[in-house]
């Protein structure tokens, strides 16, 4: 299996970091799917997830945390601060050949009330941003 693209920032660069990921969230993002808060290290089956969206049905979110689990993402972009990691982004396409209508963004956002737990959020990108454009952006 290929291992996902990987971009870091480190320390002095979260402000850039930050300004990307608002720019990205702003025009690449369409919507927020689901997001939970669990304890570090809890395995992603076991998040207590809310639904965001309304329009999707309990078996795409099930299958949705299905398949990030067995595909590698694309794309990875994470923010190391004081050499602990406080966010990450990780981008999967589940889209037929050709088109780029099921891309999707996990994000993970460290020490989120404490730095015992964090929070875990499912975007759907814009049916036009493709995985090529995505990477670009995060170079």
């Amino acid at each position: 299996m290929k291992s996902a693209e990987t971009n870091i920032y480190i320390d002095e660069a979260s402000l850039d970091f930050y300004e990307k990921l608002d720019f990205f969230h702003e025009h690449f993002i369409d919507k927020m799917l689901m997001c939970g808060v669990s304890n570090n290290g809890t395995h992603i089956e076991e998040i207590p997830f809310s639904k965001c969206a309304q329009e999707y049905n309990f078996d795409f979110y099930k299958a949705l945390v299905f398949l990030v689990q067995k595909f590698e993402s694309f794309c990875a972009t994470q923010l190391i601060n004081k050499k602990r990691l406080e966010l990450e982004c990780l981008f999967f396409d589940f889209s037929e050949p050709g088109f780029s209508d099921n891309v999707y963004m996990i994000q993970n956002v460290m020490d989120w009330t404490s730095k015992k737990n964090f929070s875990c959020q499912f975007w759907k990108v814009q049916d036009n941003i493709n995985p090529k454009m995505i990477k670009e952006f995060w170079l």
